[in-house]
């Protein structure tokens, strides 16, 4: 990649930060999925109209397969989940903030919300976090570099999520790291997203759990 490629790697990134500010000024985007759903869609639009950007979408690609691929992300896929439950068990921390909400929805609903949001907000927050940011973060300072900073900006951002709390954040920085370096490894999203929509999962199944349902 040339250095005038590499510039406009940074470009991708400014635009989809200055496009993630919008749902702050408005209460309405604030909701999930919206906040994270405008945002790449103003970025779509600006990148579709702007003909250098266009040229340059280096981060969409699904990467290479393989047995290392599927087991390195099977590993991740257990350690994700274990420790969701395990943080759950030992802290059993107050989630009626997202359980409030879920409480009155019928069950047949929730199941399909829980597949939705395990396969949507994964694949979202992986064009995000290990798409744009992550090809911005490599063209300026190096693919170890881009792993690492990535993965603490999405620990930072989960701070009000599932894992929550100071605990949550590590956790959710160690994990961004460790999608950060399947995304590496694999060279592309598709193994990330696949690790992703299993901790999603793991997370509404959770918060199932929370308001009284037992999964049989």
């Amino acid at each position: 990649m040339n250095a005038a490629a590499k510039r406009l790697q940074v470009w991708h990134a400014a635009v989809v930060l200055a496009w993630l500010v919008l749902p702050q000024f408005f209460a309405g985007m604030r909701v999930w999925p919206l906040y994270l759903l405008v945002p790449l869609a103003g970025y779509a639009l600006t990148v579709f109209c702007v003909g250098p950007l266009r040229r340059t979408v280096t981060w969409l690609r699904l990467g290479r397969g393989g047995w290392d691929v599927a087991g390195a992300t099977l590993a991740i896929i257990v350690v994700a989940s274990a420790a969701l439950v395990l943080w759950y068990v030992w802290l059993t921390p107050d989630l009626r903030d997202m359980t409030d909400v879920l409480r009155e929805i019928p069950f047949p609903s929730l199941v399909a919300l829980g597949v939705a949001f395990a396969l949507f907000n994964a694949l979202l927050e992986e064009i995000l976090f290990r798409g744009i940011l992550y090809e911005a973060l490599d063209a300026e300072y190096g693919r170890r570099w881009a792993v690492m900073i990535q993965g603490v900006i999405f620990g930072v951002v989960h701070t009000q999520g599932v894992p929550r709390g100071a605990l949550g954040m590590i956790m959710a920085s160690v994990y961004g790291v460790m999608l950060g370096w399947l995304r590496h490894f694999s060279r592309g999203l598709l193994w990330p997203l696949v690790a992703h929509v299993f901790a999603d999962a793991t997370i509404f199944l959770l918060l199932l759990y929370d308001i009284g349902y037992r999964l049989r």
